[in-house]
């Protein structure tokens, strides 16, 4: 496109040139009649009726645009002609083509990126879920400590209960041996004796509702029927 410009700029160039030549044509004619002031009349007429002519026809060429036909086979003519118009436009057009294949290309990483963009969201939603998902996990391991912590003082609770509670059936028990020593509440049927060097010094029946009783080691405890101590 510049270099069309160059060529229409040469064009005018050249239009103008010659407008200029035309104008100083036209000084040189009034020069000229203004010498002839000392002819005979009749000449005077004679040359200016050449001059008007020569006048009028100078200033139709000065004043008539030239053809727009005429200008473009110039200009065709020039762009074949000129070597270094067709390598600019052949650049031209190769700039042309190397920019569409950017833009093409532009265009094909934008979608590109899109598509990141897509994967990203997906994969910041997956992080947010399994945020949430460790959250819960935090809270029902909390839940499950905090029940572990009570069912291991369950677990202690019966298994105190379970050594300080004895089921004894019908036999013979030394105290520091098969009981340990202590205080006791005892229920059952049946009866007891507890003595202590052949010294009978507990001798009754076992009752429901149970009764306190006390063991010291060396006692010999003596069941006949069933009875359940209770460590207090």
């Amino acid at each position: 496109m510049e270099k069309d410009e160059d060529i229409i700029e040469i064009i005018v160039d050249d239009s103008q040139s010659v407008s200029d030549k035309k104008h100083v044509n036209l000084y040189n004619v009034k020069a000229f009649f203004s010498g002839l002031r000392a002819l005979p009349l009749f000449v005077k007429l004679y040359i200016l009726v050449i001059a008007a002519i020569t006048v009028i026809a100078v200033t139709a060429g000065i004043f008539t645009p030239k053809s727009n036909s005429a200008i473009d086979r110039r200009l065709n003519a020039l762009r074949t002609s000129d070597k270094a118009y067709l390598e600019k436009q052949a650049e031209y057009q190769g700039i042309q083509s190397e920019t569409e294949q950017q833009k093409k290309h532009i265009e094909e990483k934008q979608a590109e990126l899109e598509r990141l963009n897509n994967s990203q969201d997906n994969l910041d939603k997956l992080s947010q879920k399994n945020s949430e998902l460790e959250d819960e996990k935090k809270q029902l391991q909390d839940e499950v400590n905090l029940k572990q912590k009570t069912l291991n003082a369950l677990d202690i609770s019966l298994d105190s209960y379970i050594r300080s509670s004895i089921t004894l059936s019908s036999g013979r028990y030394t105290v520091g041996e098969n009981i340990s020593e202590g205080k006791y509440t005892i229920t059952g049927t049946g009866s007891i004796v507890v003595s202590n060097s052949g010294t009978a010094r507990i001798n009754k029946p076992l009752k429901s509702d149970g009764e306190s009783l006390t063991l010291k080691n060396g006692d010999i405890v003596k069941i006949d029927g069933n009875a359940k101590l209770v460590l207090e």
